[in-house]
C-alpha cells in the first residue's frame, strides 16, 4: 500500500486532482455568471 501511494502516478493524481478542483471553481463562476446575465436578459424582455 505504502508502494502505491508513493509512486509517481499517484502522485500525479493528486495534482491532477486539486488542478482540476480549482478549474471547477472558475467554470461554476463562469456558469453562474452567465445564468445572471440570461435571467437579467430574459427579464427585460418578458417583464413578471
Amino acid at each position: 500500500m505504502e508502494r502505491v501511494l508513493s509512486s509517481p502516478y499517484s502522485f500525479n493524481l493528486k495534482n491532477f486532482a486539486q488542478s482540476f478542483s480549482k478549474e471547477s471553481e472558475r467554470y461554476e463562476q463562469s456558469i453562474l455568471l452567465l445564468c445572471n446575465k440570461d435571467t437579467n436578459h430574459s427579464t427585460n424582455i418578458h417583464p413578471h
